[in-house]
């Protein structure tokens, strides 16, 4: 069942970035779009689709709660953060692994609340139902904690 789950999930990510992509290019071409700059567009374009399959992985297909949907579209949490950074937060929390400096940073500028309701929502889904949510609730705080230390400590910002 497990394999199946992930060959459907991968179907879905796989047909869902052909339209992405294709919505992506009508968007590019339009008359509306030809002052802003076009790897901009891209570039939150494909944030924006990252964290989507992140939480179509992590919820398992589960529509997400009404509070936690409310804080992402509040926070505008889908735009802040790049896929290899979500997986390697995911990683540290979930499983194990450090984040770099880099990822660290951009888990700052997601911010607090989009960190704790992304953390929340995946503690939700079916798939981590096993886990031991004091452990994941307290990696995920020490994770916040020690990305907070890289991020204002003065070797960061030189």
């Amino acid at each position: 069942m497990y394999h199946y789950n992930h060959l459907m999930i991968g179907l879905w990510a796989y047909s869902n970035k052909v339209c992405h992509s294709a919505l992506l290019e009508r968007t590019l071409e339009s008359h509306k779009f030809q002052n802003m700059d076009r790897d901009t567009i891209i570039q939150k374009s494909l944030s924006a689709y990252s964290l989507l399959v992140v939480l179509f992985i992590t919820s398992d297909v589960v529509l997400a709660t009404k509070e936690n949907t409310q804080i992402f579209i509040k926070n505008n949490c889908e735009a802040k953060m790049g896929m290899p950074c979500v997986w390697e937060v995911f990683n540290s929390i979930f499983k194990t692994g450090s984040v770099t400096s880099k990822c660290c940073g951009e888990l700052i500028v997601l911010g607090k609340v989009c960190h704790s309701a992304l953390v929340q929502r995946t503690l939700e889904s079916p798939n981590f139902q096993n886990l031991d949510k004091d452990t994941i609730i307290q990696k995920s705080i020490d994770t916040w904690n020690n990305c907070l230390v890289m991020t204002h400590s003065p070797s960061s910002s030189a």
